[in-house]
C-alpha cells in the first residue's frame, strides 16, 4: 500500500524480519538498508533513527516549523521523506535486545511521528511480555488478527476490543472506536511483479549516512570525540548507563547509546 501511495522521495523503509519472509523486497528504491534478520543490526538502525529524529526536531525549531509535512513547504534545500520502521517479531528483537531496544522503541513511537517516523510492530501473542506497556500504550492504532490467550483477551477486553468478540478488529486509540477489519493479503507472484517493477522504473536512491552509522562503532576505529569522557566517567563511578553519560556529558540519548556500544566493544563494560 505504502509503494502504490507515494514515491521513494516520500516514504523509505527499515525492515526486520527474522523469519526471512521479506526479502522480496530486496533492492526495493523504498528501502534505506536491506531486509534484516539480525536483531543487532536492527539495533544499531534503531539508534541512526532515534539520532535522525533529534536532528530533523532540532532543524524544524530552527525554520519555526511542528510538522514534517510543514518543514517540506517551506524547505528549498532538501525534500525530507517519512520513514517507516517494520519490525515482525517485537517480542523476539525486545527479548534479545533487552532494554536498550524497549528504550529506543518507546521514543520513536512516542516523539517519531512527529518527525515523519513511524513504527508498524507485528507479535504472535500480544502479551504484556511481548508488548511492553510502555510501546503499546503508545500505539495509536492496533490491528487484532487472532486472540489465542487468556491473557490476551484481558488486554483488548480493556482496550474496548472484546465488545465484538470477532478474531478480526481494529482498535483505534484516536477516535475510540473499535471498528470491524478484513486482514488484506497479497499473493508472492503479485508482490514480486510489483517491487519488479519498481527495480526497473525507479533509481537505487541512497540516503546518505545509515550504512556507515549501522556498522558497529568502536571495532572500526571512529570513535565518538567524547568517547575518552566516558572513559573517564566509568573511572570515576565504577559503573555507566546512558542516563549517566547524558547528564555528565550533556548530550542526547541517541549518542549516550552509542558511546555505551563504542566502551562495549573496547572491552571497558
Amino acid at each position: 500500500s505504502i509503494m502504490q501511495l507515494y514515491s521513494p522521495q516520500q516514504a523509505r523503509l527499515i525492515m526486520y524480519d527474522r523469519f526471512g519472509e521479506n526479502n522480496d523486497y530486496k533492492n526495493s528504491p523504498y528501502l534505506l538498508t536491506e531486509v534484516t534478520a539480525d536483531s543487532e543490526k536492527c539495533l544499531m538502525a534503531l539508534r541512526w533513527v532515534q539520532n535522525e529524529s533529534d536532528q530533523r526536531m532540532k532543524q524544524f525549531r530552527l525554520k519555526g516549523v511542528n510538522t514534517l509535512s510543514q518543514y517540506n513547504k517551506i524547505s528549498d534545500i532538501e525534500q525530507k521523506s517519512h520513514i517507516i520502521i517494520v519490525i515482525r517479531s517485537v517480542d523476539f528483537l525486545i527479548d534479545q535486545q533487552c532494554r536498550e531496544a524497549e528504550t529506543m522503541l518507546k521514543n520513536i513511537v512516542m516523539l517519531g511521528y512527529v518527525a515523519g517516523i513511524h513504527v508498524i510492530l507485528a507479535t504472535e501473542c500480544y502479551t504484556r511480555k511481548s508488548l511492553p506497556l510502555s510501546i503499546a500504550s503508545q500505539i495509536p492504532n492496533k490491528i487484532v488478527c487472532q486472540i489465542t490467550t487468556e491473557e490476551e483477551e484481558r488486554l483488548l477486553r480493556v482496550e474496548g476490543a472484546m465488545k465484538l468478540r470477532p478474531d478480526e478488529c481494529l482498535v483505534s486509540l484516536i477516535n475510540e472506536k473499535v471498528e470491524k477489519t478484513r486482514i488484506i493479503s497479497i499473493s508472492d507472484h503479485d508482490r514480486e511483479k510489483i517491487v519488479q517493477y519498481l527495480r526497473v522504473n525507479m533509481p537505487q536512491i541512497i540516503y546518505e549516512g545509515i550504512e556507515e552509522s549501522v556498522e558497529i562503532s568502536g571495532k572500526n576505529g571512529n570513535e565518538d570525540p567524547l568517547f575518552d569522557q566516558a572513559v573517564n566517567i566509568i573511572s570515576i563511578f565504577d559503573a555507566v548507563s546512558a542516563s549517566l553519560l547524558q547528564r555528565r556529558i550533556k548530550i542526547v540519548y541517541a549518542r549516550a547509546a552509542i558511546l555505551l556500544y563504542e566502551l562495549e566493544a573496547h572491552g571497558y563494560i
